[in-house]
């Protein structure tokens, strides 16, 4: 164990499985099957609410993933699915985000650590880069993005329900300006990442 190893978060989980894949002609990368998504969350001590929070986030982010694939999007529902599962398994750390990623990485899933890395914060490319391509994995981080961004505890809500009850926790922080300076931008992040994964699915309409 490295020194600067959380002790919460174990470096050896055991079996590896796989969950359904689809939308790739291409080997699908390795991920954790629904076992040992579950293991993970017994390992890192994952709270019940949170562990609900997660099924939540995967319905919602495999909807979004089916609607892609649907679409002509080569997108990886084993990723999707692993991934959204266990992206708050390490909540009760600082940075969960990175701590989660640094255990699935250490596990040998890089695409799903990829994509919980990044479950707070996406970068949305702009019309013309997506035009030209979307960057590896840039899809299925968008989905459990989308998805966490759509669940709030374990109900689906609108974006604006979902950050209006963040915003509120901001206008009572020590540094309200720079917490509603954050919580804005993260807000129009996620508009853009919406209205670009429409635009992929249904040609902008809402559903």
């Amino acid at each position: 164990m490295s020194t600067n190893q959380n002790p919460a978060f174990p470096e050896a989980l055991g079996h590896r499985g796989g969950m359904e894949p689809e939308g790739r002609g291409a080997v699908e990368p390795e991920v954790p099957g629904e076992g040992e998504c579950r293991r993970i969350w017994q390992c890192c001590n994952t709270p019940e609410p949170v562990r609900r929070h997660c099924m939540a986030v995967r319905r919602e982010a495999e909807r979004i993933a089916r609607d892609l694939h649907r679409a002509g999007c080569q997108v990886s529902l084993s990723v999707v699915q692993s991934a959204a599962m266990v992206h708050d398994a390490a909540r009760t750390a600082g940075n969960h985000a990175r701590e989660g990623a640094a255990l699935l990485r250490r596990e040998g899933y890089e695409a799903v650590a990829e994509v919980i890395a990044c479950h707070h914060d996406l970068q949305c490319p702009d019309l013309s880069e997506a035009a030209e391509g979307l960057p590896p994995l840039w899809l299925e981080k968008a989905a459990v993005y989308l998805a966490d961004k759509r669940v709030m505890e374990d109900r689906t809500v609108t974006l604006e329900e979902r950050f209006e009850g963040s915003r509120r926790r901001c206008e009572q922080s020590a540094d309200r300006e720079r917490a509603l300076a954050a919580h804005r931008r993260r807000y129009e992040e996620a508009k853009r990442i919406e209205s670009l994964i429409r635009l992929l699915t249904d040609g902008g309409r809402e559903s």
